[in-house]
């Protein structure tokens, strides 16, 4: 049987005090048995409306068997990355956020034996183009 119950109750503004809700988030993260089971961002803002940096994240590639894993770290906010390979590659996952600190694993599958990732690999992001919106303005 599911069921659900509240643990905390928090007033947003009560928490944020005079900051700015478009600069900040809460990221939750439910663990039992030493490991994460949920995960979730909460944002204040509309990502439209989101004070975001020039993304600024580190990846690192690694071979394995049928394809390639992909860990990628950022220092900031990265909302809404798309990765952009050829249609050869299959991702686990794709268009999602970056919390700074955290690593994320992405798995890479292609029948192509030949395929070089970093060679294809290109990305795009909101902040990408909120930046370029903000430095027209």
């Amino acid at each position: 049987k599911n069921s659900s119950q509240k643990i905390i109750e928090i007033n947003v503004r009560d928490l944020l005090g005079n900051k700015s809700e478009n600069e900040h988030l809460i990221y939750l993260e439910l663990i039992g048995n030493n490991k994460i089971i949920a995960n979730r961002t909460v944002y204040f803002a509309n990502p439209k409306d989101l004070r975001l940096n020039k993304p600024d994240f580190n990846y690192q590639i690694n071979k394995i068997d049928k394809g390639y894993e992909i860990t990628i770290t950022s220092s900031n906010l990265i909302k809404n990355l798309y990765i952009d390979l050829p249609a050869d590659y299959r991702l686990s996952d794709n268009y999602f956020d970056l919390i700074p600190g955290k690593s994320t694993k992405i798995l890479v599958k292609s029948d192509n034996q030949n395929a070089e990732l970093s060679n294809d690999l290109k990305y795009n992001c909101l902040n990408n183009l909120l930046v370029k919106k903000n430095q027209e303005q």
